[in-house]
């Protein structure tokens, strides 16, 4: 206990001790959204969206690859021809099998079919009935498959991975926006107590000279006793929040540096930032802007298609399943290695496969049914979510552009009321005010400054709010963007 109510009184003289930075909220916002936390789950989950991409497009290059089938013994009875009597018997087979394959595949988008070109050498070593050895060999293969009337997916997934890939960096500029605006709450929230301790501390001192003041003049008879009690009370009053405002800026002190992953050490006061008084934003280019840079346009698309999609392979689905096989090449096959490769001869398969439900009892056509449904479920939410969007954006442009107003205002309000209570300050030493008056002057004068830092967190706040919808700097008349490239190489 007496170590918390020493840790609790000595934070004021910790606050004032402590040589500090200053800060603006432009020097917090770029600190965040480099080095906090969660501007690092932001880039890796980019990253992630990257490589998935560059997953997909390697699905459409071609790929070199190595097959093998290695020691593979087989012991068992088999039913063969035999040779001299040229009927079946049933004998005790005992191999030993190893082969290997070196071919390159190649996907075909439009068609959903693969292509590959392939060289393969196996070897057999027979035990039994009979010790012997054979090589079989195909120098070159080329082979072709083809679904008909299949679902093709990597048709689907060429429509979708390039525009999934677009939307992760704008989620990702989105993301970034959002850490903005944490910092801003953040920052308006140690900012105003940054100023209510300082207001707090000033207040104290006022009202302690005051007192000592009044003391001199009620040894005069020129107050009342009520009069010093008041302001007795009030200095007390003073000095309880001094330390609860203490104690509150240094919550909030760890809060921020926590979100920017600073060490609790690090001390830091908050500069007023300024605003844009010639700033305005128009609605129409706002919605428009928001549509084009923006992650709502591109996100909604990616809905309708993946809900397609689904209609599609449900269709693919529902009917016969056929399979198209082509294999052109060369094969030989001899007791030795080098048999194996002369006089090769030619080697053709092809084939068709096919499966097709005769009763499924309305599964498939169900399956159709409900992959409409939801495609019709999908499009009134997008319909929904673009009236959203459109109020969202028509009422953050009306607040921002308010906004503008009422920080010009507050301010002169809060430059009046330090002047009013400066001259109070003067009349009450002079003895020409009342205390009560005197401290209804300081109350206005607070509440004055704290209205002011409050009107300036809602212009950032609507601000970045306006920003993160359109990806666009209204101030600068730039688009929002990184260097996509450096994000992947860190």
């Amino acid at each position: 206990m007496r170590r918390y109510l020493f840790l609790l009184f000595s934070i004021p003289a910790m606050l004032q001790a402590q040589q500090k930075s200053v800060y603006t909220l432009e020097d917090l916002i770029s600190l965040a959204q480099t080095s906090s936390p969660s501007a690092l789950i932001a880039q890796n989950n980019y990253r992630a969206q990257y490589w998935s991409y560059r997953a997909y497009q390697a699905q459409l290059l071609p790929s070199l690859n190595l097959a093998a089938n290695l020691l593979e013994f087989n012991r068992s009875t088999q039913l063969l021809i035999d040779p001299g009597t040229e009927q079946y018997k049933y004998v005790d087979n005992s191999a030993l099998r190893n082969g290997l394959q070196l071919f390159v595949r190649q996907n075909i988008a439009p068609t959903g079919g693969s292509l590959s070109l392939s060289t393969q050498l196996d070897r057999t070593d027979q035990f039994s009935p009979k010790s012997a050895m054979f090589y079989q060999s195909m120098p070159v293969s080329l082979a072709y498959w083809q679904p008909i009337g299949g679902f093709n997916a990597l048709k689907w997934q060429k429509k979708l991975a390039p525009r999934e890939y677009e939307l992760a960096k704008r989620e990702y500029l989105e993301d970034m926006e959002f850490i903005t605006l944490r910092v801003v709450q953040l920052f308006f929230d140690v900012l105003l107590r940054q100023k209510s301790y300082e207001m707090a501390l000033k207040n104290y001192e006022n009202t302690e000279h005051a007192y000592k003041m009044a003391e001199q003049r009620f040894e005069l008879g020129t107050i009342t006793k009520n009069d010093l009690l008041q302001l007795q009370v009030l200095l007390y009053n003073h000095d309880i929040e001094s330390r609860d405002a203490a104690l509150t800026l240094t919550t909030s002190l760890f809060s921020l540096r926590s979100y920017l992953g600073l060490h609790q050490s690090v001390q830091f006061d908050l500069a007023f930032p300024d605003i844009q008084q010639e700033v305005s934003v128009d609605y129409e280019q706002i919605l428009s802007l928001s549509y084009q840079n923006g992650t709502l346009q591109l996100a909604q698309e990616l809905r309708t298609m993946e809900a397609e999609r689904a209609i599609a392979e449900a269709k693919a689905n529902r009917g016969i399943q056929a399979n198209l096989r082509m294999s052109f090449g060369l094969s030989q096959n001899a007791e030795t290695l080098s048999g194996a490769y002369r006089n090769p001869r030619d080697r053709e398969v092809t084939g068709l496969s096919l499966n097709m439900p005769i009763m499924d009892w309305g599964m498939g056509r169900g399956r159709v049914r409900m992959a409409q449904s939801r495609a019709d479920v999908v499009a009134a939410q997008v319909d929904q979510a673009f009236k959203d969007h459109e109020q969202n954006v028509l009422i953050k442009v009306m607040q921002f552009n308010n906004q503008v107003y009422q920080c010009a205002r507050s301010r002169q309000v809060e430059q009046i009321a330090q002047e009013r209570y400066q001259i109070c300050l003067d009349k009450f030493a002079n003895g020409s005010l009342s205390v009560t008056e005197l401290n209804m002057a300081q109350a206005e004068k607070d509440n004055a400054v704290r209205r002011y830092i409050l009107d300036l967190r809602s212009y950032w706040s609507y601000y970045f709010e306006i920003r993160r919808m359109c990806l666009f700097d209204i101030m600068t008349g730039k688009d929002i963007s990184v260097e996509f490239d450096k994000l992947v190489d860190r």
